[in-house]
């Protein structure tokens, strides 16, 4: 993870739910990070040292990523973490550092992935249609800056016959429709030959354009004989804690699914060897 998001999520969490929740993911962590990690809490100066901290202690944010990711799964932690965890002020800045985070985490799982939600609905799915082998650090969403006032967020897109790349939304009738496809997709992502979605899977989807402050405007992306039609859709933002909520938590759950497979594979082979 990167240590801006994650070093955000301790801390501003941390200031929603209470010192308790450090205590929760300090699990086989030295004292000194757990004093760190609370004195940030109400010494804004000590933020930087906590992400300098985690980047140059990459097993101890490891460990704190793992643990956080246990955490994610409490009603407690989870009724507060879409409120928690946006940065005062920078709203822009939050939701490109999300989007970056969990296609980098996203790619651990090399293949296309769906998520459930977006930024602006939680009976949105989410797909990120992205080559794993080719996310590396690269940035995928970044704020650009503008002189008339507009600033807003550019989501890396590749649109031709033959290539289809960038972040597709997709409105779902209901929680219950929106679950039963996010278990579909991913089922067929996984077991596809080059675990890769086609372009018909998402084809009542619209393509993530630009996401400004309080909503996000997307273009119509269709049957692949219509992708030269541009219809724009802006849909307002009008919270984000259960649309980001769900989005995590459903991340967290693709890629537990994917520790699960890989540890019976190891008993499997462990077994064999015996």
């Amino acid at each position: 993870m990167d240590p801006l998001l994650l070093s955000g999520l301790v801390i501003t969490i941390a200031q929603k739910v209470g010192e308790k929740w450090i205590d929760r993911i300090a699990t086989e962590i030295d004292s000194f990070s757990v004093n760190l990690f609370k004195q940030a809490i109400n010494d804004p100066t000590k933020e930087q040292e906590v992400k300098a901290y985690f980047r140059d202690n990459p097993t101890v944010a490891e460990k704190i990523e793992q643990n956080v990711a246990k955490t994610l799964q409490s009603s407690e932690i989870a009724a507060s973490i879409g409120a928690a965890v946006v940065p005062s002020g920078d709203i822009l800045g939050y939701y490109a550092e999300l989007i970056n985070w969990i296609v980098q985490n996203g790619s651990k799982l090399d293949r296309h992935f769906v998520l459930k939600g977006f930024l602006n609905g939680e009976f949105f799915l989410s797909y990120f249609i992205f080559d794993p082998r080719k996310v590396g650090n690269s940035e995928f969403a970044s704020v650009e800056e503008s002189r008339f006032g507009s600033n807003h967020i550019s989501v890396r897109a590749t649109r031709s016959h033959w290539t289809h790349e960038g972040i597709f939304v997709e409105r779902m009738k209901s929680a219950e429709a929106r679950d039963k496809k996010f278990e579909e997709m991913n089922r067929k992502a996984r077991l596809s030959h080059m675990s890769t979605l086609s372009p018909k899977d998402y084809r009542f989807a619209n393509l993530v354009y630009s996401i400004y402050p309080h909503y996000v405007s997307y273009e119509r992306f269709g049957d692949i004989s219509a992708l030269s039609s541009k219809k724009q859709e802006e849909v307002a933002i009008t919270t984000i804690k259960a649309p980001v909520q769900a989005m995590i938590q459903s991340l967290w759950e693709l890629l537990e699914y994917e520790r699960g497979v890989l540890d019976q594979l190891r008993k499997a082979l462990e077994g064999v060897k015996s």
